[in-house]
């Protein structure tokens, strides 16, 4: 075991002028210091870049376009620039608990046949609110995946370097990239949720009907793509139930059944305020 290897921490950004400082910040106040952070500008308009060159600390690289290519593209290149021998994923508006770096690592070393490993994550507003907890599960099968959508909380994760070099992004499916990869990883790679939360997950409310139309688009994109792994009987209840949500959009959002995100007990939830807070200040 290399107690003290480099993690690369890769962020897609975009115009996130509001955010990008309290996502450095929680990246600042890791327990865990050896780490690089690798921020991918995808043609952003606003401050952004200025903001991001405005900390002196080494381990923060920039790298600038003036295109906008998608997070799964820009992903792909923090991917080939990153020197850690952990990558791990956050976007640029979410921040990190201070000990998620250090548990990550500790538990990929401790069971190194997992290749990807999540989190829990405690979801926020635009007010620094915490609304909820969010949980996540590896579906116990192949054909659950598929079917339900669902695996990680996508910022969540950290994986090992060779498994992500081997496993790519595929930048043609837009919001639901991450949907793709563990499709095409789920039989071949080992993946773990640790169930605690262990990033602060960005929320902006339920994303309106024209995004998640893209979004199940995308999905079904995905589904003719893996073709060769998804049998008949898998492809059709895939379709049906991704047609069914879309046709009961209204009422999934109305009774929250859409995005659940769960309550947070009162002991849990001053623990995690006190973590927020050494972020913002």
């Amino acid at each position: 075991m290399n107690s003290n290897c480099l993690i690369s921490i890769i962020v897609a950004v975009y115009n996130a002028e509001k955010y990008i400082s309290l996502t450095i910040q929680s990246v600042l106040n890791q327990r865990y210091q050896n780490w690089e952070l690798i921020l991918i500008d995808d043609g952003s308009s606003d401050k952004t870049v200025d903001i991001i060159k405005s900390y002196s600390d080494d381990r923060i690289r920039c790298f600038l376009n003036r295109t906008n290519a998608g997070m799964s593209a820009r992903l792909n290149e923090a991917i080939l620039y990153s020197r850690g021998e952990y990558i791990a994923r956050m976007d640029a508006d979410d921040a990190m608990f201070d000990e998620r770096l250090f548990r990550q690592k500790e538990f990929m070393e401790k069971n190194p046949k997992v290749d990807v490993v999540g989190s829990y994550a405690v979801a926020f507003n635009d007010n620094n609110e915490l609304i909820g907890l969010m949980q996540s599960k590896i579906p116990v099968s192949f054909e659950e995946l598929v079917i339900t959508g669902s695996c990680f909380i996508h910022p969540t994760v950290m994986a090992r370097k060779e498994w992500y070099l081997k496993n790519q992004y595929d930048a043609e499916t837009g919001r639901v990239g991450d949907f793709e990869l563990w499709v095409k990883a789920y039989k071949t790679s080992c993946f773990h949720v640790i169930k605690e939360p262990l990033l602060f997950y960005r929320t902006t409310g339920i994303q309106p009907k024209w995004k998640y139309k893209e979004g199940l688009d995308n999905y079904k994109k995905i589904l003719r793509k893996h073709a060769d792994k998804i049998n008949y009987k898998i492809h059709f209840k895939a379709l049906f139930r991704s047609y069914f949500k879309y046709r009961l959009y209204r009422i999934l959002v109305a009774f929250g059944w859409l995005n659940k995100i769960n309550k947070i007990a009162p002991s849990d939830l001053l623990r995690f305020r006190s973590q927020f807070n050494k972020i913002l200040n």
